[in-house]
């Protein structure tokens, strides 16, 4: 079963460049704006693929109508007799200087057959410069044990409970440009010693490439550090754990922050205080309104169209989300995935998140069914990249967890797309690899923070016995407050009750569209 279960290039390397696929069989780029995209100055980023490697549709395992690589860890596709295959492609500038960090990631999804001997799954990044072209060394990640530490603790997140890691992910690879001279990248992912069986794919839906802030001359802004040249002293405090850098240090105050908005680059200026400094909308300024998808109007979408995903307004006691709800990740095919009749609409929320949340007097958890209506059905909270959690119930107090995508969501009758488990898919400024405890990856609308399922390295929030989860799925530590966890495959999934007081309700942006294509009625079908 499967689990919960195209690009732009931007020159500017202060954001994101997303080098798109072009075919591995020839050096001949598809005529195909989801294949080959030119960037501002006019190139093409042309791929190449070695060894067992299939390009094509990947709809069989993606749920959806979408192409790529697939590194196939169990089929001799070249018949060499060896079981290995590689993607890459290049970088070119001249803007490259020696000390800068940069992060090469990969979008993909790793099939539950798919399986490689000695950690033989890696992502490189060779350097090359000097008149003529010479190599001048590469730096290499290995990420296979990631792989099977994730199918160990998140399988339980997938539909019956099973193949729960079988989801979008990215892998992500900081490294450092060791000399002066380096003018070209070659980035690439691949494996050796495959020893798949069935389906056993390395799925690669998208290259990306980051330049990173640096913490100091020597290393890039990791988890939980500001970049070099931010003090905490140039941060606007607008209350509780949220914090603004303001572009004029020193002149300007949250008085003067009020009632503005803030969207694209200016989203990196959002801090979070946790273990130490999060940027939790890093990289969700912008989202695809996708083709096949419906807009506000209800009209559908006849190609994908870049909007404003995300606009952060500064209330005197709340922060208020504005957002179009659209996921930035692959989803499943809407209607007609596992028979749901409803389309993904673009929505249009304002959240409101109590700055500075305090515990309710008398908070409530639900009940093994939700009987007690201690949490509201619909809407719970909201993650960093828009999208709405949901409550874990359906009408009839039945779970819904067994009819959602590999992101774990799905639109409902208002063609509302939501999740009700843990989202894997969501983008973090930071892998979330279980090496250390997860970063935010949203908040419950009584304004505290969900983070992923780690507490510490190797250890699940779920099954932390030291400092346990309550029937909320909240704790509290010194260094983060009350913060709540996600639990795959341990009810209540999302949280179990606001622990503090919540504002449920859709600010001036009104209930989801609920139209069906063209503006007519919504499609119907059994609920949920």
């Amino acid at each position: 079963m499967n689990s919960c279960s195209l690009h732009r290039l931007s020159l500017s390397l202060v954001g994101l460049i997303l080098l798109t696929f072009s075919s591995p069989a020839s050096t001949e780029l598809l005529d195909n704006p989801k294949i080959s995209i030119r960037d501002k100055a006019g190139k093409i980023h042309a791929y190449y693929a070695v060894g067992d490697v299939h390009y094509g549709g990947l709809n069989e395992s993606a749920e959806m109508e979408i192409k790529g690589f697939s590194m196939e860890s169990g089929r001799d596709m070249d018949k060499d007799g060896n079981l290995s295959g590689r993607v890459g492609t290049t970088y070119v500038s001249q803007s490259i200087q020696r000390g800068e960090w940069f992060r090469f990631s990969v979008r993909a999804l790793v099939e539950p057959g798919f399986a490689v001997g000695g950690d033989e799954l890696f992502q490189r990044v060779g350097f090359f410069g000097g008149e003529p072209e010479t190599t001048m060394d590469h730096v290499v990640k290995r990420f296979y044990n990631r792989i099977q530490i994730e199918r160990d603790d998140l399988g339980v997140n997938g539909l019956r409970k099973a193949n729960g890691a079988a989801a979008w992910r990215t892998f992500g690879f900081d490294f450092r440009i060791p000399f002066e001279g380096v003018r070209k990248l070659a980035l690439e992912v691949g494996f050796k010693n495959g020893k798949g069986k069935g389906s056993a794919g390395f799925l690669i839906q998208e290259f990306s490439l980051t330049r990173l802030p640096r913490q100091n001359a020597e290393s890039a802004v990791t988890p939980f550090t500001l970049p070099a040249g931010v003090k905490e002293s140039d941060l606007v405090r607008l209350g509780g754990r949220w914090f603004f850098h303001p572009q004029n240090k020193g002149q300007i105050g949250k008085g003067m922050l009020r009632g503005k908005r803030f969207s694209g680059a200016q989203l990196d200026r959002f801090y979070y205080r946790t273990a130490g400094w999060e940027r939790p909308f890093f990289g969700h300024s912008s989202v695809v309104l996708k083709e096949g998808f419906l807009s506000q109007e209800g009209n559908r979408v006849s190609r994908d169209q870049d909007v404003m995903g995300l606009v952060i307004e500064i209330d005197t006691n709340h922060l208020v989300v504005h957002s179009r709800n659209l996921p930035d990740h692959p989803t499943a095919t809407f209607p007609g995935y596992l028979g749901n009749p409803n389309y993904i609409q673009e929505q249009r929320h304002a959240w409101r998140l109590p700055l500075d949340p305090e515990k309710a007097r008398n908070p409530r958890h639900m009940d093994s069914k939700n009987q007690n209506r201690a949490l509201n059905m619909g809407p719970i909270g909201v993650a960093v990249n828009g999208v709405v959690f949901f409550n874990p119930f359906d009408a009839g107090s039945e779970e819904a967890v067994d009819i959602m995508d590999r992101c774990c969501g799905h639109p409902g009758p208002g063609n509302e797309y939501h999740y009700h488990k843990y989202p894997l898919c969501v983008r973090s400024p930071f892998d979330d690899d279980g090496n250390q405890h997860s970063p935010v990856i949203g908040w419950a609308f009584d304004g505290f923070p969900i983070f992923g399922p780690y507490e510490s390295k190797g250890v699940l929030a779920k099954s932390d016995r030291t400092n346990p989860l309550n029937a909320f799925n909240i704790h509290r530590d010194d260094k983060r407050g009350w913060h709540y966890h996600v639990t795959p495959g341990s009810f209540p999934y999302i949280i179990g009750g606001y622990w503090g007081e919540a504002q449920v309700r859709r600010g001036p942006g009104g209930p989801p569209g609920g139209r069906g294509p063209q503006g007519g009625p919504p499609p119907r079908g059994p609920r949920r």
